[in-house]
Parts: C-alpha cells; sequence; structure tokens
C-alpha cells in the first residue's frame, strides 16, 4: 500500500526537521510526501529542499501565501 502525505508549511523553519525526519523513520517505506510552501518568510523552503534531496520521496513546492486551504490543494 502506497501512503501519500501533502504536508502544507508557513513558516515552521523550526519544527518542519522533526516533522520530515519523523516521515523518514517510518517502518512503512512506500509513501510519497509533498511538502508545500505558502510563502514562509523564514528558512522553511530551503530547510524542506536540504531534506528532500536526500530522500526522493519528499517533493518540495512553492506559492505565494494563499492560506492552508489553498496549500492543500
Amino acid at each position: 500500500m502506497r501512503v501519500g502525505i501533502v504536508t502544507p508549511t508557513y513558516t515552521i523553519e523550526r519544527y518542519l526537521p522533526e516533522t520530515l525526519e519523523s516521515m523518514i523513520g517510518q517502518t512503512h517505506k512506500e509513501w510519497r510526501a509533498v511538502v508545500v510552501d505558502d510563502g514562509s518568510t523564514d528558512g522553511t523552503v530551503a530547510v524542506a529542499q536540504a531534506i528532500a534531496a536526500k530522500d526522493p520521496r519528499i517533493e518540495v513546492l512553492q506559492q505565494t501565501n494563499q492560506g492552508g486551504a489553498a496549500a492543500r490543494e
């Protein structure tokens, strides 16, 4: 079974490593995650991209700030 995860983010540089490392550490390995940055003003995108560079199951998308609902679309 494959699992898809959408993680909308906005200025959460501090918490994102723990979130993504938790995904990576799961025993179930057939998953794919899309981190959608919703116009963060801190280093959220850089953190997401650095972690995604180490794990091909993680993709990072960026958009201008539109709110959480738009980030989930």
